[in-house]
Parts: C-alpha cells; sequence; structure tokens
C-alpha cells in the first residue's frame, strides 16, 4: 500500500560537492551514543515541514529546516521565526564552484558557506515567491545578522558511526543524495523502498535514525511520504548519499566602532564574515578576470546590486553631507582580493569621516590567481578530452 499515488514532476539538481582539501572534518566524540533517535521525539519541535514546489531550490530549503530547528532549539533566546529559502539558496548559488548564478540546482556546500558568510534572514524578509527581486538588500542583509552560522564540519558520508554521533550531538544534519523512483513509492510506513532507476540529486535534513536507517525531513509538502518524512536505509545510503554537514548557530554581535570592523576582517580573527560583508558591500564592485561583473564569492557583485549600490545606498550615506565626493579606487596588479578587501576596510573610516564616499574595484590579480585563470583559459580553449577532462580541476586545485 502506497503513501499517495501518482508521481509529481519535480527538479532533482542538488551538485555533489567537489572535492576540496579545506572542508573542516567532523570527529565523533567519545561519549554515549542513543541506540536510536527517535523520529517522535523530533517531531515534539513542530519544525515545520517545508515546500519547494517545482523549482530546484532544495538546498535552500533543506538548509532552511535545518536552521529552524536550531532556532527552535536555542536554550536561551529561541527562535520560532521561519527563515529564509530564497536566500539559502540564491547564496548556495553564488558560493558554488560554478561561475555565476545563471543556471539551475546548487550544492550543500554553496548553502553552508552562504549562510557563514551572511546569515540568514527571515522569510517575510525575503520571500520563497519566484520573482526578480534576488537583491541582498540592506533590509535583508541586516535581518540577516541576527542569524549567524558558528562552527561547521563536514561529515564522512559513508561512516555511519561519525553521522550517529553528529546527530546526537546536535540534533540535525544537512544532506544531500541521489534520488530514485522508489521516492515516489513510499510506503505508510514512511520506509522508501530501493529501486536502481536514478533520477537526481536532492537536498534535505536528517533528524533521526534507528536500527535500519535515517529519518530525513524533505521539503516535498506533507503529501510526500510519512507527514513529509521518510526512512532512508542504510543500504540505500551507503550507495547513494553524497554529501553530510553539521553546523551550530553562532552569537549575534554588533560592531559599533569602524576600526573594528576592519580587524574583524582581517586574516587574524577566526568568525563568520557575515559582520563585516554587511558594512564593506555597499563599497565594492567585484570584477573577474574577463572585465566584466564577478557575481560569485565573498563580495561578488551582480547587475542588480550595482545598481542599488547607486540608487540606495551612496544616497543614504551621503544625504546630509555638505558636499558629496565619490571616490574610486582600484588596486595595482599582483594584489590578492583579500588584501585588497582589507586595504578598503582600513581606510573606510577615515574616507568616510572626511564626507568621502569610498568605491572599490576589486578583482584577484595576485600571482597564484592570476597564474590559475591563464591555466584555466588555457583549458577551456581546448576540447577536453580522457585524462585532462577528468583530472584539469583537481590540476588547478
Amino acid at each position: 500500500m502506497k503513501s499517495k499515488p501518482g508521481k509529481i514532476n519535480r527538479i532533482l539538481n542538488a551538485r555533489p560537492d567537489t572535492l576540496d582539501f579545506r572542508d573542516k572534518m567532523y570527529e565523533a566524540a567519545l561519549h554515549e551514543v542513543p541506540v536510536t533517535m527517535r523520529l517522535q521525539e523530533y517531531k515534539k519541535y513542530k519544525i515545520p515541514v517545508l515546500d519547494q514546489g517545482q523549482e530546484g531550490a532544495c538546498t535552500g530549503f533543506g538548509l532552511a529546516t535545518v536552521a529552524n530547528y536550531l532556532l527552535t532549539r536555542r536554550k536561551v533566546v529561541p527562535d520560532k521565526i521561519q527563515v529564509s529559502p530564497r536566500m539559502f539558496y540564491q547564496m548556495a548559488r553564488r558560493y558554488d564552484e560554478w561561475s555565476g548564478e545563471d543556471y539551475e540546482g546548487s550544492s550543500a556546500r554553496g548553502a553552508i558557506k552562504g549562510w557563514h558568510k551572511h546569515g540568514v534572514c527571515a522569510a517575510n524578509c525575503w520571500p520563497y515567491e519566484d520573482n526578480t527581486d534576488y537583491r541582498l538588500t540592506e533590509t535583508r542583509v541586516n535581518d540577516a545578522l541576527l542569524r549567524p552560522l558558528g562552527a561547521y564540519y563536514r561529515v564522512n558520508h559513508k561512516d555511519i558511526v561519525a553521522m550517529h554521533s553528529a546527530i546526537a550531538e546536535v540534533g540535525i544534519l544537512f544532506a544531500t543524495s541521489l534520488v530514485h523512483e522508489g521516492w515516489d513509492q513510499i510506503g505508510v510506513d514512511g520506509k522508501i523502498p530501493y529501486s536502481e532507476k536514478m533520477q537526481g540529486g536532492h537536498a534535505f535534513a536528517i533528524v533521526a535514525y534507528d536500527q535500519e536507517g535515517f529519518w530525513i525531513q524533505n521539503s516535498w509538502g506533507k503529501g510526500w511520504g510519512k507527514g513529509g518524512f521518510a526512512l532512508v536505509s542504510y543500504d540505500d545510503w551507503l550507495l547513494n548519499g553524497t554529501d553530510v554537514w553539521v553546523a551550530m548557530l553562532g552569537a549575534p554581535i554588533k560592531l559599533l566602532k569602524l576600526q573594528s570592523k576592519a580587524i574583524a576582517h582581517s586574516a587574524a580573527a577566526e568568525k563568520s564574515e557575515s559582520y563585516s560583508f554587511a558594512d564593506l558591500r555597499p563599497h565594492i564592485i567585484s570584477i573577474g578576470n574577463n572585465g566584466k561583473l564577478n557575481q560569485g564569492g565573498s563580495y561578488g557583485t551582480s547587475p542588480d546590486e550595482l545598481i542599488s549600490i547607486f540608487e540606495n545606498d551612496i544616497p543614504k550615506v551621503t544625504k546630509n553631507w555638505k558636499k558629496k565626493r565619490l571616490l574610486l579606487y582600484a588596486h595595482g596588479g599582483l594584489v590578492s582580493e583579500k588584501a585588497a578587501i582589507q586595504r578598503l576596510a582600513d581606510y573606510r573610516q577615515s574616507l568616510l569621516q572626511a564626507e568621502v564616499y569610498p568605491l572599490s574595484f576589486i578583482w584577484r590579480s595576485d600571482a597564484w590567481t592570476t597564474i590559475t585563470n591563464i591555466l584555466k583559459d588555457a583549458v577551456q580553449r581546448r576540447r577536453p578530452e580522457g585524462i585532462l577532462s577528468s583530472a584539469k580541476d583537481f590540476m588547478l586545485d
């Protein structure tokens, strides 16, 4: 007996994370792990089952489920306001390994990076409705600072012991896997029957486990599975699981002095970068090595964001100035992006006090990045064949 007849056409385009040796790996602690983490215990927190519709935004919705749970369970100041899946999804595409944002799908790492860099705003601040207003506005930036990400780690998705330990420690995991036809044939017991016919990649939250497998909370509405939940067997997971991340909330902070924001951006500061981003973003135009706007990375600039700088940010800051002056700064060669941004953070305070609005053109022109761009351009000019196709990304990394 099936839970729901028929099949709904969904976009399954979650992309597996590429190899990145910079990922910090979670290590299981020496504490007793419960024999089971019961789904009924998780349900007591009443985390809403989301519905992404037919858009391929599962990374945004899966991570939103994780954030909603962590905020609800926060001990000191619980926050039951739902977060914005749209912000998570848009930031995921900004921080993915693929250039630009003009494509469907995203990776788990991209979504986690977006949360780390920016925080996340409330759902009513950036609604999910499909529209053209995808700008990271000042209102959204400031609201996102209330929900920063703290520590986060990649979990070995083939290590069941580590996954059990991470769930027992935090209560929820952010995961991706390949999806097969069995996901549309779930029984009333909530178990996903295995099928060898794959359909694509998907992101979701792992919220419980028992002797048979992991219980997941999906983002396909309550009509899917067992009220929006389902059991993925361990055999199925070991064959098709792709990525797992565990995370904890950070504590919101407020930097009042401009020099503090410059120090917070320096290489010596180990923290979420969302605070420095909020203040420096309106002063940066990010350029790629091809001379076009660079929309990816921490300080990427989209055409809409560029317009917003001139129509909103500059007029707001210079509103009461006696004489409005704009300083355009383009750094020299062999300067890394981080060094250029740190330079801006250092002189921003003095210029604003002198009623001069600094606007800096930022691009990566340090020696290694320049060499990497040359290699990338050279590789892209020829047709990938054989071992070159599979090894070029690893070589460039």
